[in-house]
């Protein structure tokens, strides 16, 4: 009986015998004990979303550091490249109609194919070079062929047990005494239906391939050599056992994913630090900071530094569930933008509907020069921040994501007719939600205003930064039902109020008794030229400006706002 405790994971390489080797997995354990076949699937969501499935198999991306989790032994098969060159090629042109593949594999022969690749080497399809190298190297930098090789050799050391597909049987065989599983093969499955054999080539045909592929038949050779010895650890072991020594078949290769060269766990913040990430937070609109329910707007503000003058600057995040599977990622280039920076402070922003499940969630940040931190990075921030989705802000869907759901009915037979009507079967409870902060009874505020302006032109805002002190007994919120936020008005000479409501300028977060923020405080200049006075003043909305309940409260600007041609006069003179 198939041991219960078993954890294997199987990277299936395309075109390896992979399909028959997971139906081999199924027959020795059962289908429920064995994972769909997964097709680009991330390896580390993989091995989250199947981590109670004794069998995790398919076609796996792996990212650079990412590891072989140690309670799951690992297993792998590669092929001649040549012969998996070809059959992946005429697989692709014959007997596949609804995957997305290379337009040449269908379009052209395979001389013309061949031709297509040679002109453009990087594009050369070193499908299992590709795939392993991540697993054999920490470095979050592009790396060249020669050092995706020498990664990939150190990934082949990390797997448990390594077979090649023109050797199954014996790979199989392996595979049922490491596990004391009755003797059984893998039958061919998924068999590319028409193509040609490697000695069906012609010799130019051949060494065009081969040179193509050279660090992949390199890489097979060191894989085939692998198996080899692996196999011969076996029959050892069988050989011993046989004459009476200990049962050594189950420890056999027991310690082949242990190596020095083991890559190193990869590391949480790091970057030259050029443009650097202070802080990163995460804002409900409604619910305020660290919190914020599915259906509401979200804010992701990065406050960064940029140390120097910086050509382009690309600020990417990653959102995570508990689990630490990516929910969400993206970055501004992939957004459409790219930023170029002089020296100084920044927030950046990303909004969004938040269409997450309630949960508990954190954030990677990201800054680098272009949409992948192997080119370059100057920060990056693991669970840089987190936030909890509390609740549902809408009561229409129940569940991990809330969809947009373009709901239709049409008649399909003669005679069927309908109409749309309004349930009234059921109500839907409306919720009081947000009513963080009360009236405040006292208004003691200092309003320093650190910038200075005597003229302005018109048609332009003003950014005036300003330090606020709370002298009162009570917290200042932020949001909620009655936030605090920092206004003005506009005054004439005379004291008339020309406008009464200026635009408002959120704090930079609550304030408690006794702390003070930095801010800067957005002024819209009036649309007519003339003397004006600057009345800045905190205001709790709903309640009271604090300049009307006590004038020490405020500050007064002199300022007057000139037309372009008299400023343009003033700079002749």
């Amino acid at each position: 009986m198939a041991d219960k405790k078993i954890k294997l994971l199987h990277l299936h390489l395309p075109k390896t015998g992979g399909t028959a080797l997971r139906r081999f997995f199924v027959d020795q354990l059962g289908e429920e004990s064995v994972s769909p076949p997964l097709q680009g699937m991330m390896l580390e969501e993989a091995l989250l979303q199947w981590r109670d499935t004794a069998v995790i198999s398919g076609h796996f991306i792996a990212r650079q550091a990412d590891i072989i989790p140690p309670e799951r032994l690992a297993v792998t098969v590669l092929r001649d490249p040549v012969d998996r060159f070809l059959s992946e090629y005429f697989y692709n042109k014959f007997d596949v109609d609804n995957l997305l593949v290379d337009a040449c594999q269908r379009a052209g022969d395979l001389e013309t194919y061949i031709e297509h690749l040679s002109q453009v080497p990087a594009n050369a399809p070193m499908t299992q070079m590709e795939m392993l190298y991540p697993l054999g190297t920490t470095a979050q930098t592009r790396l060249s062929t020669d050092e995706k090789f020498s990664a990939s050799k150190i990934a082949i050391d990390q797997f448990a047990l390594v077979g090649v597909q023109e050797e199954m049987e014996d790979f199989c065989s392996m595979l049922c005494a490491k596990f004391r599983w009755p003797l059984a093969w893998a039958e061919q499955l998924n068999v590319t239906s028409r193509r040609l054999q490697p000695s069906d080539l012609t010799t130019g045909q051949r060494r065009a391939i081969e040179n193509l592929l050279e660090p992949e038949i390199a890489l097979y050779s060191y894989a085939h050599s692998r198996f080899k010895r692996d196999r011969r650890g076996f029959i050892s072991s069988a050989g011993l056992a046989a004459e009476g020594h200990p049962d050594l078949s189950s420890a056999a290769n027991e310690d082949s994913n242990e190596t020095e060269h083991c890559p190193e766990p990869v590391k949480q913040d790091f970057g030259d630090l050029r443009c650097q990430i202070n802080a990163v937070e995460i804002i409900g609109r409604v619910s305020g900071p660290g919190q914020v329910m599915t259906g509401e707007m979200m804010d992701v503000l990065f406050h960064v530094t940029a140390r120097e003058a910086l050509d382009q600057v690309s600020a990417g995040i990653a959102i995570k569930d508990e689990h630490g599977s990516l929910a969400f990622g993206t970055n501004s280039l992939l957004l459409g933008d790219i930023y170029s920076l002089a020296p100084g402070s920044y927030t950046i922003r990303f909004s969004t509907l938040n269409r997450l499940g309630p949960g508990a969630y954190s954030v990677d940040a990201a800054l680098t020069p272009t949409s992948s931190h192997y080119d370059g990075c100057f920060h990056w921030r693991h669970a840089a921040a987190s936030f909890n989705a509390l609740a549902y802000a809408t009561q229409h869907f129940e569940g991990k994501v809330l969809l947009d759901i373009d709901l239709g009915i049409e008649s399909t037979s003669e005679g069927a007719a309908w109409c749309r009507k309004l349930p009234n079967e059921e109500t839907i409870s409306a919720r009081a939600f947000s009513a963080t902060g009360k009236a405040l009874t006292t208004f003691r505020s200092s309003l320093d205003v650190m910038s200075s302006v005597d003229l302005a032109p018109l048609g332009t805002d003003l950014l005036l930064q300003v330090k606020l002190t709370n002298q009162s007994t009570e917290t200042w919120h932020s949001r909620g039902r009655y936030p605090v936020k920092l206004s003005y008005r506009w005054l004439t000479e005379t004291g008339r109020v020309v406008v009464a409501d200026g635009a408002r300028t959120d704090l930079p977060g609550d304030l408690a008794p006794g702390a003070y923020a930095l801010t800067c405080m957005h002024v819209r200049l009036p649309d007519v030229p003339g003397r004006y006075c600057l009345a800045a003043s905190l205001v709790q909305e709903h309640i009271a400006w604090f300049i009307d309940q006590d004038h020490t409260n405020g500050r007064i600007l002199p300022i007057t706002v000139l037309s372009a041609n008299v400023l343009t006069a003033l700079g002749e003179t």
